[in-house]
């Protein structure tokens, strides 16, 4: 049998094969749908519970048909992921755009330094310091 990706209802049998009656797509869907503004409240209350941002920090959160956007700024960048996380597992959330910036890159392995604009890195962490170092031993 062929399938047909343009299904827009299917019929529903009782146990005994009858037809009981016929749902959409639109009536299984309709639980998850919510209002943009009550998906915002949400995202933010849920999001700002998990990270504490403060000042300089902030966190906008906007949301267009289901789709949620995350802008502003957090200290970690392992903040940043986990904010989409938790904004993608709110319900009634279709897609999340995470924007969010960090000053600090917590995610990988290595020296971690901020990248704060107009300071600069120390000498004990520019590249090639360390490498001198161990060339002499």
């Amino acid at each position: 049998m062929e399938r047909n990706a343009a299904v827009k209802r299917l019929p529903v049998v009782g146990s005994d094969g009858l037809l009981v009656g016929v749902v959409s797509r639109s009536d299984l869907l309709r639980p998850f749908t919510r209002a943009d503004g009550d998906l915002r409240l949400d995202v933010h209350e849920w999001v700002s519970d998990a990270i504490p941002v403060v000042q300089p920090y902030r966190l906008d959160v906007s949301v267009s048909d289901g789709i949620v956007q995350l802008q502003g700024r957090v200290a970690r960048r392992s903040q940043a992921k986990l904010a989409g996380r938790l904004a993608g597992s709110v319900g009634g959330v279709v897609a999340v755009d995470n924007q969010l910036r960090s000053d600090l890159d917590d995610t990988t392995p290595g020296p971690r330094t901020a990248s704060v604009a107009g300071r600069e890195p120390s000498r004990s962490r520019r590249p090639g310091r360390q490498h001198a170092a161990l060339a002499r031993r």
